[in-house]
């Protein structure tokens, strides 16, 4: 039997030994970035003001809601992989031709978050939401360009109306129309 043979033999899980690590590899890698990420907005967002004066939630109210929210089930997720087994079988893994793509979509999602992060400040929350949601659509998940137009303004109006007029927080248009 060579080497190769050898590699692709099953163990006996079910899982061959060089696609199912390699796979579980890019996906602990990818909740490691993904967490990272999350902390660092996290910490971004204790700078603000969890409540105001009138007793009115504040500016960093959500933002650390949320993220320890996400810190909670990606952390959770990341646990998950560490003490779980594979369950894909060899013949599962050669006939999924995604992997790899499912894994690029990923990153692709978390260069959508960091660019964000960088450029939030100086576009706005408005804006910068609509830029990565389209792209999110449109360039990960692959939805038509119409619907996710659709679906990107809706959500922007949303938004606007919770956050702007109810909630009275400037969400990026008062500055701009200003």
């Amino acid at each position: 039997m060579s080497e190769a043979d050898t590699n692709r033999q099953d163990d006996a899980d079910g899982t061959t030994a060089t696609g199912a690590s390699r796979r579980r590899w890019s996906e602990v890698a990818f909740v490691l970035v993904l967490l990272a990420t999350i902390v660092s907005v996290f910490v971004q967002a204790l700078s603000l003001p969890i409540f105001l004066p009138d007793e009115t939630i504040g500016p960093g109210f959500f933002p650390i809601v949320l993220s320890v929210l996400m810190i909670v089930l990606v952390g959770g997720h990341a646990a998950y992989l560490a003490i779980a087994r594979p369950m894909k079988t060899a013949a599962a893994e050669r006939s999924d031709p995604n992997g790899a793509i499912v894994t690029a979509r990923q990153l692709m999602l978390v260069g959508l978050v960091v660019l964000a992060l960088a450029v939030g400040d100086l576009i706005g929350l408005l804006a910068i939401t609509g830029i990565v949601l389209l792209a999110g659509l449109v360039l990960v998940e692959r939805v038509p360009l119409r619907a996710a137009l659709i679906f990107t303004l809706n959500t922007l109006l949303c938004v606007y109306l919770v956050f702007d007029l109810w909630l009275g927080m400037n969400v990026g248009l008062r500055d701009l129309f200003g």
